[in-house]
């Protein structure tokens, strides 16, 4: 469940980074059409298992990246900065977060 999240996070600040439409419904709408692509994908070509409360976990995930990027804006008050701190988020933070997950799935 956690993982569902926490691979939309950065898909929904990246999203808000780059799309010159920054409102949280109309990104958050494009995360719930991507992840439901994603699922019925799955469905048809039977990799992995296809569920809704997947889509509404990559939605939650994908809401906070979004708010995340809003937070940052409203701390940092300029692009620029946001984009460079969501640079280093990425660059540091993820890939810390991610093996963290890794190592916490194995040892079950």
């Amino acid at each position: 469940m956690v993982g569902n999240i926490v691979i939309f996070i950065p898909f929904g600040a990246y999203l808000s980074l780059f799309k010159n439409n920054k409102r949280v419904i109309t990104n958050l709408l494009f995360v719930f059409i991507v992840s439901l692509f994603i699922e019925i994908i799955q469905g048809l070509l039977g990799i992995g298992a296809s569920d809704i409360d997947d889509i509404i976990l990559n939605c939650l995930g994908g809401l906070v990246g979004i708010l995340g990027y809003k937070f940052l804006l409203f701390i940092l008050r300029d692009e620029k900065k946001v984009r460079d701190a969501i640079t280093i988020l990425s660059a540091i933070g993820l890939p810390v977060l991610l093996y963290y997950l890794f190592v916490v799935r194995m040892s079950f």
